[in-house]
């Protein structure tokens, strides 16, 4: 994308306006339970690594809950980590997520 705007010879400036950073959360990491009746929402790539590090594993190979992401590219992160994929969102919106997902749950 920027080689294509330096091409074009478009000025332009790119500069970061947050950073990302992991935080360790206790309550999830001591209440979470790694059941297959559990269920997992990922929202974001970065979030996949969140949870590993909250929940002190090197990958998502051994996760017995479902995970659910919002979208292609958090899925893609999962799976490059050891996650599989038990829904994805149609949609990158939290509430088309929640919405969509109840009615597959209903459904199945």
């Amino acid at each position: 994308f920027i080689d294509g705007l330096l091409e074009a010879n478009v000025n332009f400036f790119h500069f970061p306006v947050y950073d990302i950073q992991i935080q360790d959360n206790r309550d999830f990491a001591t209440s979470f339970v790694d059941d297959s009746s559990n269920y997992i929402i990922i929202t974001s790539p970065s979030s996949v690594h969140g949870i590993m590090q909250n929940l002190s594993i090197k990958d998502l190979s051994n996760l017995q809950a479902k995970i659910i992401s919002i979208g292609p590219t958090t899925s893609k992160e999962v799976r490059s980590n050891g996650g599989t994929i038990f829904y994805e969102s149609t949609a990158q919106n939290i509430m088309t997520l929640y919405d969509s997902l109840e009615k597959e749950l209903i459904n199945s």
